[in-house]
């Protein structure tokens, strides 16, 4: 009888703890506290609006993703979809928005900077060759991987750039272009 007891304590906690859990639109603090499928995260775009909390609600995730979609993040940086996944961290603070490969591959980020692969939840230069077709490389002579960003490496790339045409920076220093 005790064990049969404990079981139904047991089932009845879940139940009091799930019914407890914050609703679509309610405030919350982090993943956790959102009943079901919903997801804690910013109702606004910026990462200001979450620091300290107060602009977080439980949301579903496509409510999530509409928000990263028009996010600056998200043109900035290519982390165009909400982070509420398996393994991610339940008090990611932040927009909650990260790079998918998919994302930094057709990303304007990829064409301007080169950061076409996904690493981390953010878009990287993966190659010399994402690096070879951006701007910053016609631009400013960025033509080669770095650690996760496109970088100058040679005095060539300095001298076949924009800038140094426009401002007389073709020579190689510390990974950049500079007179």
């Amino acid at each position: 009888m005790n064990q049969r007891a404990s079981a139904w304590q047991v089932v009845l906690l879940a139940f009091v703890v799930s019914a407890c859990r914050a609703k679509a639109g309610q405030k919350c603090d982090k993943q956790g506290d959102c009943a079901g499928d919903l997801v804690c995260d910013c109702e606004d775009e910026t990462e200001f609006a979450c620091r300290d909390k107060a602009g977080r609600r439980c949301m579903t995730l496509e409510q999530a993703n509409a928000i990263c979609a028009k996010s600056s993040v998200c043109k900035d940086d290519g982390m165009c979809e909400a982070t509420p996944r398996a393994g991610l961290p339940s008090d990611v603070i932040g927009p909650g928005c990260m790079a998918t490969p998919e994302i930094c591959a057709k990303s304007e980020l990829c064409r301007r900077s080169g950061r076409c692969v996904e690493e981390e939840r953010w878009c990287v230069a993966g190659s010399d060759e994402d690096c070879r077709r951006s701007d910053q490389c016609r631009e400013l002579g960025a033509c080669a991987r770095g650690d996760k960003y496109c970088t100058a490496k040679s005095e060539a790339d300095c001298a076949a750039s924009a800038r140094c045409k426009s401002e007389g920076k073709c020579k190689l220093r510390d990974g950049d272009c500079v007179n």
